[in-house]
């Protein structure tokens, strides 16, 4: 089977016997998916709470007074994210993480064929079986699916189209309740800096499948929060940016402003594309969202309109960001040097206090005085101690996370 033909809507007759596993098989398939890995279980727990409980625990020992602790605890919560998912899922180390967000059917999996140039994703997929999918360039081709029990699985095609289709027929199951995400790598993907993530639509109208709907907007919320940079692909039914996209990206907190394409442009008029594109921009100035700019697309004819080049400039300037591409290695090591910055500070801080308190307990002769000043010399020096043992368990813990692959 090639690789193209991955994902197909239907199930040619002609090839269904080759191509799809046996329910047998498909079955033996699914008991790994669903195996347990313990050992990975409580390997990115104690991940996530040394990130987002420890060592803001240790930061915030002291009465938060100071703003840049706070911003501290805030950046290791962040950091918590964007570090496990890079041991969960190497294939992102150093990679610049652009995803794709939108309604559900705004043709986010078409765009992203059309982007890259060939058919890795499948387009109309049920809001069922929609799962995040990274994209990334990679020597030799491979899909990674990363389970819901934390276990990395490597796949063939034919495996992995077997959970879109026997899966789905044969047991009422889809991607979303086996995956948590699916990374697929080809030696031809454009990016070598980049990962593109396809997220699932977040928001179908389907009330029947109200349960699936909020699952997919909170996968949807999750993943494009955790993103470097994100394309928002929007529909102009009415001719104007839908409210529930400017409720959507206001959840998001975004680092970079967004590029919001219009897709499906083809069919509209140069007036039309200008008129759109312009009530774009004022609800989204008027909603106080930072866009890098709005465009008009079609991933039919792969066409961007009106002499626009946003796509490939917004591109660009991700695959270019150096910072973006950083190892949560080296920003944990960051973030380490910081805290040390701040803790050194106070230490300092206390000991040149200190001094003067030592000096006048030695040349004072009222022992009422002398008591005094022991108190505050003994209260100060036992913080120096307390802000040592702070610093000691720290960096513990920091070169524990730095151990972990």
């Amino acid at each position: 089977m090639d690789f193209d033909d991955l994902f197909t809507d239907e199930i040619p007759p002609d090839i269904a016997g080759d191509s799809i596993l046996e329910k047998d098989s498909a079955l033996a398939l699914l008991l790994r998916l669903y195996a347990n890995n313990t050992q990975n279980q409580k390997h990115f727990a104690h991940l996530r709470r040394s990130l987002q409980e420890y060592l803001p625990e240790i930061i915030s020992r002291d009465a938060l007074t100071d703003e840049r602790e706070r911003n501290l605890v805030n950046a290791f919560r962040t950091l918590s994210v964007k570090f496990v998912e890079q041991a969960q899922l190497p294939q992102l180390k150093n990679k610049c993480l652009v995803g794709v967000g939108g309604r559900f059917s705004a043709g986010k999996s078409q765009f992203i064929n059309t982007l890259t140039g060939r058919r890795h994703l499948p387009t109309g997929q049920r809001p069922t079986t929609a799962v995040a999918t990274y994209l990334v360039r990679q020597e030799c081709p491979s899909i990674t699916a990363y389970t819901a029990n934390e276990t990395r699985v490597p796949l063939e095609a034919e495996e992995l189209e077997s959970i879109a289709h026997v899966f789905f027929d044969s047991y009422g199951l889809g991607f979303s309740e086996i995956l948590k995400k699916i990374v697929i790598g080809q030696p031809d993907f454009p990016w070598p800096n980049i990962a593109l993530l396809d997220t699932p639509g977040y928001n179908n109208d389907d009330e029947e499948n109200r349960g699936d709907r909020l699952f997919d907007e909170k996968i949807a919320r999750e993943h494009l929060s955790n993103c470097d940079y994100v394309i928002w692909l929007a529909t102009a039914d009415n001719g104007s940016l839908g409210q529930s996209d400017i409720t959507f990206l206001h959840s998001l907190h975004l680092s970079h402003p967004c590029l919001v394409v219009l897709n499906k442009a083809d069919g509209k008029t140069t007036d039309d594309l200008h008129s759109i594109i312009n009530t774009f921009k004022d609800q989204l100035d008027n909603a106080g969202i930072a866009y890098y700019g709005v465009t008009a697309f079609s991933s039919t004819l792969n066409t961007e309109y009106l002499g626009a080049t946003l796509l490939h400039d917004f591109i660009l300037q991700a695959s270019n960001d150096q910072q973006a591409r950083q190892d949560m290695r080296q920003e944990l090591l960051s973030l380490q040097a910081e805290w040390q910055r701040m803790n050194r500070h106070k230490r300092d801080a206390l000991n040149q206090i200190n001094a003067p308190i030592k000096r006048g307990i030695v040349k004072s002769e009222s022992p009422q005085y002398i008591r005094s000043l022991v108190e505050v010399y003994s209260l100060n020096h036992s913080q120096i101690a307390d802000l040592a043992r702070q610093n000691k368990a720290f960096n513990l813990q920091i070169e524990k996370l730095l151990k972990y692959e």
